[in-house]
């Protein structure tokens, strides 16, 4: 009986190997052991993760499968806008199988003429879009102030709008080339209640990677001439928007 003690390779080692093979064309032998090679049941059942680590797979937990109500719950959203969320998803999905065709796949894009690499860098735009545009990340606070906002400006302030071809910013005024941008301070990890060391329980980022992030974004829309402002959550918001009153008149 082999009672060795079962190999594994470190991350690096993956990675080493995934370089060295990147952008190489597959054998076909390698094509056909792809396309004969069998799932175990425990991999069909989403089993692998508990069998090798112990580890529950994200689909069999609530919180972290987002076909399930829980896991919109958990975002921010009430449990009506969650079931609308789940209802929506479905009704895509069931576009894309009616038509026989996925965005999300390469050949898609291929038919229509683009190269394997645009392809995949198509897909990964709609994804990051997608990810940042999504109507179930906008929060009420957020309708609430840039709502009132627009009373007050009495000019039209146009939502989720996509810039330099890759941010989707939560307010736009075209007259006045503005953007508004409304951090939740939750979310976004308001540095007036969070330490750089905190690590958000929902999406397991670290404050101060995701202040980074923010004020990367912040600075890209400033360099290409949109004048930004930041709104937080916890902000007054009546102070907010006479602030803006006064700047922008």
């Amino acid at each position: 009986m082999n009672n060795k003690p079962k190999r594994t390779m470190s991350s690096e080692h993956k990675q080493k190997i995934s370089d060295a093979l990147k952008g190489k064309k597959k054998t076909e032998s390698h094509k056909l052991a792809l396309k004969n090679h069998k799932r175990t049941e425990e991999h069909n059942n989403n089993l692998t993760m508990m069998v090798n680590y112990g580890v529950t797979h994200a689909s069999k937990v609530e919180e972290k499968n987002y076909f399930s109500e829980k896991y919109w719950i958990a975002k921010g959203s009430s449990p009506e806008e969650a079931k609308l969320i789940l209802s929506n998803m479905q009704k895509d999905h069931s576009k894309l199988v009616k038509k026989r065709t996925s965005l999300w796949t390469t050949s898609y894009w291929m038919d229509k003429g683009f190269t394997l690499e645009e392809s995949k860098i198509k897909i990964s735009e709609i994804q990051t879009q997608n990810a940042k545009k999504s109507i179930f990340t906008i929060s009420k606070s957020e309708t609430f102030f840039l709502d009132n906002l627009e009373k007050a400006l009495n000019i039209n302030i146009e939502r989720n709008v996509l810039l330099i071809g890759k941010f989707l910013v939560d307010g736009f005024i075209l007259e006045k080339n503005i953007v508004i941008e409304y951090f939740g301070d939750f979310w976004h990890m308001n540095p007036n209640i969070y330490n750089s060391d905190y690590i958000n329980r929902v999406t397991k980022r670290k404050a101060s990677a995701q202040w980074a992030e923010d004020n990367g974004r912040i600075e890209c829309l400033c360099k290409a001439g949109y004048e930004t402002y930041v709104v937080w959550e916890s902000d007054s918001q009546k102070e907010i928007i006479q602030k803006i009153l006064k700047e922008i008149n």
